[in-house]
C-alpha cells in the first residue's frame, strides 16, 4: 500500500510542477514584420526534455479564429522550428526582391507567348491546322503524326 501512495504522490507532484510557471524561462520577444506582426519565443525547459514554444501575435486578426491571412515565409518556417534563428529584415527584403523579379519574367514570358500565338493564328481562334489541312483545337507534329507512319503499315500488311 505504500508503493502506491509514493506513486501516487509522484504523479501529483509531476502535475502540480507542470501547471506552475518556472520562473527561469521567460518569454523572449523574437522580432517584428513588415506587417506590425510581433513573434515570441518560450526557450526549451531542460527539465521536462522538450523543445521551445514559439508564437505569433497578429497586429490585426483576421476571422473568428484568430488566424493570419499573410505571414512571411521567413516567419513560418521559423515558426515551424524548419530554422533555428529568426529572419533578418534584410534577408526578408532580398527575398521579397527576387520574388518580385521572378513575378516580373514570368510576366514577360507570358506576354511573348501570347505574342507570338497572336501572330501564328491572327483569327485567335485558339485552332491550328494540322498536316491534312483539316482544322485541330490541338497543334499536330508531323514526327509524331500516327497517320504518317508507313513502315508500320507495310509491317501489318505482311
Amino acid at each position: 500500500m505504500s508503493k502506491t501512495t509514493g506513486i501516487t504522490r509522484r504523479i501529483l507532484n509531476f502535475v502540480r510542477q507542470s501547471w506552475r510557471k518556472n520562473p527561469t524561462l521567460e518569454t523572449c520577444s523574437k522580432g517584428e514584420d513588415h506587417l506590425g506582426n510581433k513573434y515570441f519565443e518560450l526557450p526549451a525547459d531542460r527539465e521536462k526534455l522538450g523543445r521551445g514554444r514559439r508564437w505569433v501575435e497578429a497586429k490585426e486578426k483576421v476571422g473568428a479564429d484568430d488566424t493570419l491571412s499573410d505571414i512571411p515565409t521567413e516567419w513560418t518556417s521559423w515558426l515551424r522550428f524548419t530554422r533555428k534563428e529568426p529572419p533578418t529584415q534584410e534577408e526578408i527584403d532580398r527575398n521579397y526582391v527576387l520574388m518580385m523579379r521572378t513575378q516580373h519574367r514570368a510576366k514577360e514570358i507570358e506576354m511573348k507567348d501570347r505574342l507570338q500565338k497572336e501572330s501564328e493564328n491572327p483569327k485567335g481562334d485558339g485552332v491550328t491546322k494540322s498536316i491534312h489541312g483539316k482544322s485541330n483545337k490541338f497543334p499536330v507534329y508531323e514526327e509524331y503524326d500516327t497517320q504518317c507512319t508507313k513502315g508500320f503499315e507495310i509491317l501489318v500488311q505482311k
